[in-house]
C-alpha cells in the first residue's frame, strides 16, 4: 500500500485493497458515538424483548416486534459501519503474519473474524481505542497461528526420515 502525495489517492497492489480504503478510519469521538450507540440499542432490544415475553396484549407485542426489527437492523447498521472503518487494520495485521504455511486469505479471514468478535466484546469505559484493542488481539491470535503453523511444519520435517525407513524396511 502506498500514499500518493501528489494526487493524494491511495493505491494498492492486493486485489483485496479495493474497498479497504472507501471508509475512513475513525477518530476517538467517532469510535466512542458508534460504540455509546450499538451498546444503548442492544439495551434497548434486550428490554424490548424482555417486555414482549411478558405482555399479552396483541397490539402492543406487534409494536414491539417492530421496535425489535427496527433496533436489530440498527444494530446490524452499525456492526457494519465498523467492520468496514476497521478493514484496513485486519488488513494491515494480516500481511504481517503472511509465511509459506500460512496465506494471505487465510489470515484476511481470520482477522475479520477477530473484528466481528472484537466489536462485540469492546467496551468504552475502559478508555481504550477500539483499534487498539482490536490491533492487541488480532496480533496475539495471529501470532498463536503462525506458532501453530511453524510446529505442524517442524513436526512434519522431523517424521519425514521415520517415515522413509519404514518405507525402506516394509520393501
Amino acid at each position: 500500500i502506498r500514499d500518493s502525495s501528489v494526487t493524494g489517492v491511495q493505491t494498492c497492489a492486493l486485489p483485496i485493497c479495493s474497498f479497504l480504503f472507501e471508509h475512513p478510519l475513525l477518530t476517538r469521538e467517532g469510535e466512542d458515538f458508534f460504540f455509546r450507540k450499538l451498546r444503548y440499542l442492544r439495551q434497548r432490544l434486550q428490554q424490548h424483548q424482555e417486555t414482549l415475553e411478558a405482555t399479552a396484549d396483541p397490539h402492543r407485542q406487534a409494536r414491539l416486534h417492530q421496535a425489535t426489527d427496527i433496533a436489530r437492523r440498527l444494530i446490524e447498521e452499525l456492526r457494519d459501519i465498523l467492520v468496514r472503518s476497521n478493514l484496513r487494520l485486519a488488513s494491515a495485521a494480516a500481511r504481517k503474519y503472511v509465511s509459506d504455511s500460512l496465506s494471505f486469505d487465510e489470515l484476511f479471514s481470520d482477522a475479520t473474524m477477530i473484528l466481528l468478535k472484537a466489536i462485540d466484546l469492546f467496551d468504552t469505559e475502559r478508555g481504550f481505542r477500539f483499534s487498539t484493542y482490536y490491533v492487541n488481539a488480532a496480533m496475539r491470535h495471529l501470532h498463536k497461528l503462525r506458532l501453530a503453523a511453524r510446529s505442524r511444519h517442524f513436526e512434519m520435517v522431523s517424521a519425514e526420515p521415520e517415515y522413509l525407513a519404514q518405507l525402506a524396511s516394509s520393501t
